[in-house]
């Protein structure tokens, strides 16, 4: 038995399908969502992470350029907090966050959306983001 990775129905066969350049193991039904997949284009590493691209525009050019977090955000957020001297209490209330993100933020188990990622690089004045 497999476990669909969009809407958690165990069943009995599950396929590989795109969306929004991830791969998930998805049940027919939520298959419909993305783009099959070919097995060559599945990476066979574990050690291989996805990564969250992030979009953001120059107003004067409109050139949309492309960002992926950097792997080590988890150790970039808190060696910057920490030479603040700030406590995760502390940056929680700077950007308007509960501490409980923050903590799973400098953990590595959560990957921030686009607005975390930018109230953190504000607050911290650090780059958790690299270009394409």
């Amino acid at each position: 038995m497999a476990t669909c990775e969009i809407c958690g129905k165990t069943v009995d066969k599950t396929k590989k399908v795109k969306i929004e350049g991830v791969i998930l193991e998805a049940c027919n039904q939520c298959a419909t969502y993305g783009e099959p997949v070919e097995e060559k284009e599945i990476p066979t590493s574990a050690a291989v992470r996805t990564r969250r691209v992030f979009s953001q525009k120059k107003p004067e050019t409109k050139i949309k350029e492309e960002y992926v977090l950097v792997d080590d955000y988890p150790a970039r957020v808190i060696k910057a907090r920490q030479q603040m001297g700030l406590e995760q209490k502390d940056l929680a209330k700077m950007i308007n966050e509960k501490q409980s993100v923050i903590s799973k933020i400098e953990s590595g188990s959560f990957q921030p959306d686009d607005a975390i990622i930018k109230k953190l690089e504000k607050a911290l004045k650090i780059s958790l983001r690299d270009r394409i």
